[in-house]
Parts: structure tokens; sequence; C-alpha cells
């Protein structure tokens, strides 16, 4: 299930429009796999013709330099907020 919830909010098979469904609009945003897996479709399909009409369809209209930036972003945000936690795990259990 938790597969399931991932693929569908990282927009793998369709990005939905916003308002559609109010479990994707709060996932969609936080999970970097949103990005990446329009990044990656925007990569596959660079040079055709039809890349952009075919982006539009399915609604992955963030572009390029928004998707590495909110990679970046969220990641970085994942990691300090990780090293965060385990500085004060580590502090009340010694």
């Amino acid at each position: 299930m938790y597969l399931g919830i991932l693929y569908f909010s990282s927009g793998s098979f369709a990005n939905k429009p916003q308002g559609e469904n109010w479990l994707l609009d709060f996932l969609n945003p936080t999970s970097p796999f949103t990005y990446v897996c329009e990044e990656m479709m925007r990569t596959l399909l660079n040079g055709l013709d039809y890349a952009n009409s075919f982006c539009e369809y399915f609604n992955m209209n963030r572009g390029s330099e928004d998707c590495i930036l909110n990679i970046i972003k969220i990641t970085l945000c994942y990691f300090l907020l990780a090293w965060a936690v385990t500085i004060i795990k580590s502090k009340i259990l010694f």
C-alpha cells in the first residue's frame, strides 16, 4: 500500500491537477519522487517533437530547473531533519 501511495503521489503515472484529491495535494509537493519522475520523463523525451505536448497532457509542467531545484531543497531538508533528530536522540540517550 505504501508503494502504491508513493507511486501515485509521485506522479509516475500522471500528475493530477490541484484540488482533485486532498491526499495527493499534500503528498505531491513534499515528495522528491514527484520531481524526479518529471525530470526523468523530460530527460527520456528530450529531443522529440511531441515531448512538450506529452508532458502537458500528463500535467508535468514544472520544468527541469524547478524540478532540480526542488529535489535539492527537499533532499537537504530531509538530511538536516534526520541529522537534528539523531543529535537530539543521542543527547537524550546518553
